[in-house]
């Protein structure tokens, strides 16, 4: 899968807000395409319960995943191996 940047981010991100009980993780994915639309966090009452596109799907993932794959995707920025 490829990472792109989104098209539409209708939830309140909250990445750099401090993390707590109701902080949840995730991926947006775009089925279609096969790709990564954006790796996120936000508050549990901030997010969206229906994405607006059909093809699109969020896939929750733990904070130790999400923390793994923020490093991943900052060492393939950097030009590492990820």
């Amino acid at each position: 899968m490829t990472q792109k940047k989104p098209a539409d981010t209708t939830d309140a991100d909250t990445t750099d807000s401090a993390e707590d009980s109701e902080t949840r993780y995730f991926l947006d994915l775009n089925l279609a395409t096969q790709t990564i639309i954006r790796l996120a966090s936000a508050q549990r009452q901030g997010l969206a319960q229906v994405l607006p596109d059909p093809t699109h799907h969020r896939l929750f993932v733990t904070k130790g995943q999400y923390h793994k794959l923020e490093q991943h995707l900052a060492a393939v920025k950097q030009g590492g191996a990820g």
